[in-house]
């Protein structure tokens, strides 16, 4: 698996009680084109705490050019940031 971080663009639900489940990200490649990738399932999620900064961790599995792809999304409380941290089996391992 890949370890590195990735800014992405996140569409997310937010419950009143404030649960989150991210839907859909965007991804930017190398050659600065986006590309949109439909999370199909949050897999396992956690809530961490680094130095007193809350984040939560998604594990997804979605589908990108006919392949699965498992991966891990972060999401800073406070700053209310999200990246992409952890990827293993892209579609294209260049594109990153």
């Amino acid at each position: 698996m890949q370890s590195r971080l990735y800014p992405v663009d996140v569409i997310c639900v937010c419950r009143a009680d404030g649960h989150i489940r991210p839907l859909r990200m965007q991804v930017e490649d190398n050659n600065h084109n986006a590309h949109r990738v439909d999370i199909q399932q949050v897999i396992d999620q956690r809530q961490l705490r680094y130095a007193g900064i809350e984040a939560h961790i998604f594990l997804c599995q979605a589908l990108w050019d006919k392949r699965p792809w498992l991966f891990e999304l972060k999401y800073t409380i406070a700053s209310h940031n999200w990246c992409l941290i952890e990827i293993e089996g892209s579609p294209n391992e260049e594109i990153f």
